[in-house]
């Protein structure tokens, strides 16, 4: 019964891993609360998540206010300029929906693609932040080229970015059911699983330098 309860097994290593990630997970959250702090929190969440990734660091709260105070600028800019572009996208689309007009079909594809477009970028503008120094124009244009260069992972990272809205709008009670996973691990596991798929990424951009 003893060896359940070894720091060294894998048993406590993996409850280790999951206790790190509910502490990051609950640390961005709160400091998502302001909401124009939505950008630089997720920054701050992308460095944890690489660290975790590249070095093997169990490290949480501290290298997550590090990169929080470091990336200030950069990751407010980049989240103001994502709530801009959400609350034009969103008002658009909620319009073209009650509009009678033979553009209405048009017009909305038209806006769900570019909605999509803006999904892609963005996806790959806070990793990029935690990872690389560029100004925030050089990161939005990196962003748009590797999110069409490596589209089938930009894809899979949007619809794992997504899943919590998209349950919301296609089955609120499985949302409900889930959102204390969300609350307790959600994010973090997400931002952890799209390092993941971003390394060859990440290579390839290091290989360009």
């Amino acid at each position: 019964m003893g060896k359940w309860f070894d720091l060294n097994t894998p048993f406590m290593s993996f409850l280790s891993d999951v206790c790190d990630l509910v502490i990051l997970n609950l640390l961005y959250l709160l400091c998502c609360v302001p909401i124009v702090t939505f950008g630089v929190s997720t920054v701050a969440l992308y460095r944890v998540a690489l660290n975790r990734i590249q070095h093997r660091s169990s490290k949480v709260v501290r290298p997550f206010f590090a990169a929080f105070r470091q990336n200030w600028k950069k990751g407010l800019l980049t989240g103001l300029l994502q709530l801009v572009v959400m609350a034009f996208t969103v008002a658009d689309l909620y319009v073209l929906y009650g509009w009678n007009s033979s553009l209405r079909l048009p017009l909305l594809t038209f806006f769900l693609l570019l909605t999509l477009l803006f999904g892609f970028v963005f996806t790959y503008a806070y990793p990029l932040i935690a990872q690389f120094e560029n100004s925030v124009t050089g990161t939005i244009v990196n962003g748009l080229f590797l999110s069409i260069r490596y589209l089938p992972r930009t894809v899979l990272m949007v619809g794992l970015n997504w899943l919590p809205g998209i349950l919301l709008l296609l089955s609120p009670v499985l949302f409900g059911r889930l959102a204390l996973f969300w609350i307790l691990i959600g994010c973090a596991l997400t931002a952890c699983i799209n390092v993941l798929l971003l390394r060859k990424v990440f290579q390839y951009c290091v290989d360009q330098q």
